[in-house]
């Protein structure tokens, strides 16, 4: 074993275009030795590195770093990798351990625990009390191509800090393009978290977990596909405030034929916007995705959408986003099932062409959608969705305590066969006090079917205004459960008969002369007045 390095300075250790290094060599049997940096301030410039890497049978030592102030990386990396198993590599990644004041990595820099390997890589450990701000940079613990050999598992993730900001196209992952699984990612923030910004290219980023299917290489006239065996890892983050915007995601994906991660989210308020996404998804292979779970204690808001989200397809092979729209989304594009949503929220606000969807645009089952809030708005083409193009939809529920508002061509869908094929509608249940619509914005709950049967729709409520059960779809606000070549599903709802325009007693309209009584004069005596106002009420 290596002796370990040892470096202590009480205000700062600065390094610029050098390296601290301890390792295992190519064909080396013992493990590397750890490193530990003690300080005011770690400060890394210019392509300076810190590294614990293993090469050989051995394992690559730890990376212990305690700054009192901050740790600052700029065009530099601090890693601790597994390298490739053609080279003999079997032996395991240290971890990296960081405690700090701020941790501010910027311009490309890297914070890596990877393996291209046999070993499993090591742990990440960030625990920052102020903030960890990360522009243009890089926090990953990856499994590498299994044509290299690579069969260990991805490291965990874990950052603890007040306020985590990622900005213009920052990301933190762990991913698996070999037979080992990705790690869980865990975010624990007391202030905020923070996804924005996209690079000069226009490419944003996020936080994920993935499974990648591999690669195809070319060589004299043949095609080698090696396909990754890993599964995602899940997705935690913990916040008051989770703010994502300009395309940036939360994201668990699977590319393969195993099992996506599932997200969990926990904060008091949670903001979507100009493209911001939450999103599990399974793509061409039988991998499911996993499920998306949401809990805030306030108010939930997806607004929006990317502009620039068709443009970044065409130009990039590989997106991480599910369509432009803002919004939370579990969505099978292949074999695989894709995942339910399940979100809690005080207030639950979908509006400006934002969306919670889940569906199947391949031959897997859709997904489910569970939500509890007290109240429940979309507006201008916003969406509720469990969808699919050729296979069963699935089903939606809505707990709403108070008020389910639906305005300007908004909707609530299970829709089945969307590319004029087969599958049932799914079903709809909808417990709401109130539901109102206005009749002439044609915002619609519906469970309608292409060549299947039409799903069930259940609705109990006090009062439904402005919207209608009728048997096909029109251009008014409509409840529908129909079917294009196939059987109708069933509507039933259970409420009193609210409509004011029904069962209205005529008042007399005949006028009656105001005479008044010869009396004595009425000197200083207050009077008595009678105001009638119009009924008040939706537009018809």
């Amino acid at each position: 074993m290596l002796e370990s390095i040892n470096i202590y300075a009480r205000n700062t250790v600065s390094l610029a275009n050098s390296f601290i290094s301890g390792g295992v060599t190519i064909f080396g049997e013992g493990n590397g030795g750890d490193i530990n940096i003690k300080t005011g301030s770690l400060i890394l410039t210019n392509n300076a590195r810190v590294g614990s890497q293993t090469q050989g049978q051995g394992d690559a030592g730890d990376i212990f770093i305690k700054a009192g102030d901050f740790v600052s990386l700029d065009n530099s990396l601090i890693r601790s990798d597994v390298d490739s198993a053609i080279l003999g590599t079997e032996g395991d990644g240290g971890q990296i351990n960081i405690e700090t004041g701020s941790l501010l990595l910027t311009n490309n820099a890297l914070l890596s625990a990877s393996t291209d390997g046999q070993g499993n890589a090591g742990n990440i450990f960030v625990k920052a009390d102020d903030s960890v701000l990360l522009d243009n940079s890089f926090i990953a613990s990856n499994v590498g191509l299994q044509l290299f050999g690579a069969k260990g598992n991805a490291g965990n993730i874990n950052i603890e800090t007040g306020l985590l900001s990622l900005a213009n196209f920052s990301i933190v992952s762990s991913a698996t393009l070999g037979q080992g699984n990705a790690g869980n990612i865990f975010v624990k923030a007391d202030d905020s978290v923070n996804l924005y910004g996209v690079n000069p290219d226009g490419v944003p980023g996020g936080i994920l977990t993935s499974t990648e299917q591999g690669a195809i290489l070319q060589g004299d006239d043949n095609v080698i596909f090696v396909p990754s065996r890993g599964r995602g890892g899940d997705l935690t983050v913990n916040t008051p405030t989770l703010r994502i915007s300009d395309g940036n995601v939360l994201s668990a994906r699977t590319k393969n034929a195993f099992d996506g991660g599932e997200i969990v989210v926990n904060v008091n308020t949670l903001e979507l916007t100009g493209g911001g996404q939450i999103l599990t998804s399974s793509f061409i292979n039988r991998g499911n995705a996993g499920s998306v779970t949401v809990n805030a204690t306030n108010t939930i808001s997806l607004s929006g959408t990317d502009p620039t989200f068709f443009e970044r397809r065409d130009r990039f092979l590989d997106v991480l986003n599910d369509g432009p729209a803002s919004g939370l989304f579990a969505r099978t594009l292949g074999a695989g099932k894709a995942g339910d949503l399940t979100i809690t929220a005080g207030q639950l606000i979908v509006w400006d062409g934002a969306s919670v969807a889940v569906g199947s645009q391949g031959t897997g089952k859709g997904g489910n959608i569970q939500i509890q809030a007290n109240s429940l708005a979309l507006d201008n083409k916003a969406s509720i969705s469990a969808e699919t193009f050729s296979t069963d939809g699935g089903n939606i529920i809505l707990q709403v305590q108070d008020l389910l508002l639906l305005r300007n061509d908004s909707e609530i869908s299970t829709n089945a066969g969307t590319e004029r094929a087969g599958g049932n509608g799914g079903n709809i249940d909808i417990n709401s006090q109130f539901i109102i619509a206005v009749p002439i914005e044609d915002s619609n709950i519906e469970a309608n079917a292409f060549k299947g049967r039409g799903g069930n729709i259940n609705i109990d409520a006090q009062g439904i205004f402005g919207i209608e059960f009728r048997e096909e779809p029109t251009n008014l606000s409509d409840i529908t459960a129909s079917s294009e070549f196939g059987i109708a599903g069933n509507v039933q709802i259970d409420a009193p008969d609210t409509d004011p325009s029904r069962r209205v007693v005529n008042l007399p309209t005949l006028t009656v002369e105001a005479e008044i009584v010869q009396a004595c004069n009425p000197s200083d005596t207050q009077q008595s007045e009678f105001v009638i106002t119009g009924r008040g009420g939706l537009p018809p």
